[in-house]
């Protein structure tokens, strides 16, 4: 008989070990299966930009769990020497837009707070763009933009 209380003594505390290890209730944590994505209307690839101009963002950004941010940078033209004589590029800082939920539109952005200077090298400018979701997926777009 005192064998048969220690066995069930034993069985009680490992069952009772097992419930409380599991969740109490809550449920699992959904599993992001897919990188963000983005669908930029301006700039369009390839659009000319006098200087004086800002440079402006449209696009619908989504994502299947939560968006994050937008990081946009801009890659001066690969040639050193302007036809113009003006050898200093347009360098603005990267620019990070927080977004928010599961999908965001953006329009009439006005990229990097700045017009193009007047006084910058003419050429092929890169603007990359890279789409953050909450888990760090990321997606890019890069658009090419003709400053003269």
């Amino acid at each position: 008989m005192k064998r048969l209380i220690s066995i069930i003594s034993v069985w009680a505390m490992l069952l009772m070990l097992i419930s409380c290890s599991k969740s109490k209730g809550e449920d699992p944590q959904p599993i992001d299966e897919y990188a963000p994505t983005m669908n930029i209307t301006s700039p369009s690839n390839g659009v000319t930009m006098p200087k004086g101009a800002y440079l402006i963002l449209e696009g619908v950004f989504e994502d299947d769990m939560a968006l994050k941010e937008l990081k946009v940078s801009l890659r001066p033209p690969e040639v050193i020497k302007a036809s113009n004589g003006i050898e200093e590029p347009w360098l603005p800082s990267d620019e990070i837009i927080s977004l928010t939920g599961t999908k965001q539109t953006i329009e009439a952005y006005k990229l990097f707070n700045e017009a193009v200077p007047s006084g910058c090298m003419s050429g092929t400018y890169k603007l990359v763009l890279e789409l953050f979701d909450a888990k760090d997926k990321v997606v890019s777009n890069t658009i090419d933009i003709i400053i003269l």
